[in-house]
Formats: C-alpha cells, structure tokens, sequence
C-alpha cells in the first residue's frame, strides 16, 4: 500500500479544519497552544537577530510579538515577582 494511502484517512479527518486565515498560534504540542494569537505578519517573514554573539531567528515585528506575550516587556517586575524562567542555558556549536 502507497503512502499516500495509508494516509488517506488521517488526511480526510483534518479536511474540515484546513482552511485559509491569516491568524497563527502554537502548535498543540506547545504549552502556550492557544495563549495568543498573531497576524501572520507579525511573525513571518521572519528576521535574524543576535544575543549574546549568537544569531536567532526572531519574529517579524518583535516588539508586537512580546508585547501580545509579556505586556510592558521593558519594564522589569518587581523583585518579588521575578521568577528563574530558565536556567544552566549553554549554547553549543559555532
């Protein structure tokens, strides 16, 4: 059997749900699935960036990008609400 067939089912259940908009979000493998939702142009094309001598792909419009996902994004929280979102980050390669 053909791949294409194997996968005829999978492909006739998703046929409601495929259309064309101009909205994005997550994926559902996110834990942010459906926190935010953008204009397509927000995101794409995307841009390189860097940080900290490695470069990023990074949203189109970033600062409508973080400000849909953190609000007043430059201004730090207060100390007490300040939470390690991240830690022992190693960047490998070149």
């Amino acid at each position: 059997m053909a791949y294409s067939d194997r996968n005829k089912n999978k492909r006739d259940f998703y046929t409601p749900f495929i259309k064309e908009t101009k909205t994005i979000t997550y994926g559902v493998e996110t834990p942010f699935y459906g926190l935010s939702f953008f204009d397509i142009d927000v995101i794409f094309p995307l841009k390189t960036g860097s940080f900290e001598g490695q470069k990023f792909n990074t949203p189109n419009k970033p600062d409508t990008y973080l400000t849909t996902m953190c609000g007043d994004y430059m201004k730090l929280p207060d100390e007490a609400d300040r939470a390690i979102q991240m830690e022992n980050l190693q960047f490998t390669g070149k």
